[in-house]
């Protein structure tokens, strides 16, 4: 918001700073920034530029309008006013001072008394800038608190426009609600697809061949260790040798305690014996007693797992 004299002095010499536009020059810029940019609107003695962004054009200047640019005018003057008086004052020290250095007491007195004049006229002139800047600022959080309202009252507009199209709280939870039951839908639907799609699986007959198969594989265990084993016994170099790489060794310690003693039996009824008799008789008892067990473990497996199969069958 400016007056044309305020406008005149702060953009006067924008082109130029020797020489100030004239006011056929002022003018032919307002014209131009009103009727062809639309940044300004202006009369006869206030110019009025619109908000940045400049997106809308300035409203039309009021009677509100015209007196904040005289405030400012005014306060721009009363400025320039306490300026000058301050300069006059320091300079009519200065020449008091230099009265009293030359001895002058008549030019002394008259540049004090002028100079008193003057420090009245700037307190004057200071307190009512003060009270202008006072009655600017007012204004303008007047004008700011009118600008906000106005906001405010467009956006209730605004909001109440919103809420009619939601439908207000029961609208949202209806659409809530709706929204709820279609994804429920479409859930359904895929599970039903995923049935058509998947066949019925028993899941007592899965853990029964899960069962078999790993007895079966117990089973082929058992058959190695034992074939193992025999193999082991088979490798043996001696009766003796071949009962320690098959029996634990308290069965070790038994069998020797019987050989000791059987050997003395022998030797006080019978007479000498010959060598590991007795060592080979058990030996080969042992042995034929793991092979009849791993041949009732492999018929006891091979009999569950047809059990199995004919269950699964039928």
């Amino acid at each position: 918001m400016y007056s044309h004299n305020r406008f005149t002095s702060e953009f006067g010499h924008v082109l130029n700073d020797t020489h100030a536009l004239s006011p056929t020059d002022i003018n032919i810029l307002l014209r131009y920034l009103s009727r062809d940019k639309q940044v300004v609107t202006y009369d006869s003695q206030t110019i009025k530029f619109a908000s940045p962004p400049f997106h809308t054009p300035p409203s039309p200047i009021t009677q509100q309008d015209s007196t904040i640019a005289s405030v400012r005018t005014l306060i721009l003057s009363l400025q320039t006013q306490t300026d000058a008086l301050t300069s006059k004052i320091t300079a009519l020290d200065d020449a008091a001072r230099t009265a009293v250095f030359r001895k002058s007491r008549a030019a002394a007195l008259s540049s004090l008394r002028s100079k008193k004049i003057a420090e009245a006229t700037l307190a004057r002139r200071a307190d009512t800038l003060a009270q202008l800047e006072e009655l600017l600022a007012k204004i303008e959080t007047a004008v700011d608190q009118v600008e906000v309202v106005r906001v405010m009252n467009a956006s209730t507009a605004v909001l109440r426009s919103l809420h009619k199209e939601v439908g207000g709280v029961e609208g949202v939870e209806g659409v809530v609600e709706a929204l709820a039951e279609e994804m429920d839908r479409v859930d359904e639907v895929g599970r039903v697809i995923n049935e058509v799609g998947a066949p019925a699986v028993d899941e007592g007959e899965i853990d029964e061949e899960m069962e078999m198969l790993e007895k079966a594989e117990r089973a082929r265990v058992e058959e190695e260790e034992a074939e193992k084993t025999r193999k082991r016994l088979e490798a043996a170099g001696t009766p003796d040798e071949r009962l320690k790489a098959k029996l634990p060794t308290e069965h070790h310690e038994s069998v020797g305690q019987a050989q000791i003693e059987n050997s003395e039996l022998g030797q006080q009824t019978r007479g000498p014996q010959p060598e590991n008799s007795t060592t080979d008789a058990e030996v080969n008892q042992e042995s034929d007693e793991l092979s009849r067990m791993s041949l009732e473990e492999r018929r006891s497996s091979n009999a569950e797992e047809m059990k199995t199969k004919s269950a699964i069958t039928e």
